[in-house]
């Protein structure tokens, strides 16, 4: 009776195996596409980390920048300054009525865009 339950537990693990085999190749088979990208990813939060465990080296790489091109860096800065301002906008909690604004701030960007 033991025996019979052990062997039949066997069978029930080995199909179960073999099934999970099948669905690693399948995913192995559907992600392949995607190693590139995640690897590209991995790569810059590796950076992120680093830069937060080393901020002199990146704030000597933003004033390396600043120097090196000033007037990228200004743009770059009000373009920053204006979307950080947006998000605090949205996040604010009395000021709900930004996301019934955004589609047409959002206008209003690209068309200032086009002008440049």
């Amino acid at each position: 009776m033991i025996g019979n339950r052990l062997l039949a537990l066997a069978v029930r693990r080995e199909r179960l195996r073999v099934r999970a085999d099948g669905q690693r190749s399948t995913i192995a088979a559907s992600v392949r596409g995607l190693e590139t990208p995640i690897r590209i990813a991995d790569r810059a939060l590796g950076g992120v980390r680093w830069l937060k465990l080393n901020p002199a080296a990146g704030v000597a790489a933003l004033v390396a920048f600043v120097l090196v091109r000033p007037r990228n860096a200004a743009s770059l800065a009000q373009g920053g300054l204006r979307l950080w301002a947006a998000w605090r906008a949205l996040r604010a909690p009395r000021t709900r009525v930004a996301w019934a604004l955004l589609p047409r701030m959002l206008d209003i960007y690209r068309g200032l865009r086009g002008r440049r």
